[in-house]
């Protein structure tokens, strides 16, 4: 199945800090997780086993276990 992903950023409240993670996600998860507001422009379709076990989809082919893909 084909999903849509998209680049985000998130605001994360205890660190004060903004960051532009290097994963995509759903519009749902994006919608649903505090601080988070997607990137216009940046939308992509997917293969669905292209997401990771997180259900982030890393652009660059580099899955990591955080999901966020910080390193």
């Amino acid at each position: 199945m084909k999903v849509r992903v998209h680049s985000f950023k998130w605001y994360d409240a205890n660190r004060n800090k903004t960051s532009y993670p290097d994963v995509k996600r759903t519009m749902e998860w994006i919608m649903n997780t505090q601080g988070a507001e997607a990137i216009p422009g940046t939308e992509e379709i997917v293969d669905e086993m292209q997401l990771d076990m997180h259900g982030a989809y890393h652009p660059h082919g580099r899955k990591q276990d955080d999901g966020w893909g910080a390193a």
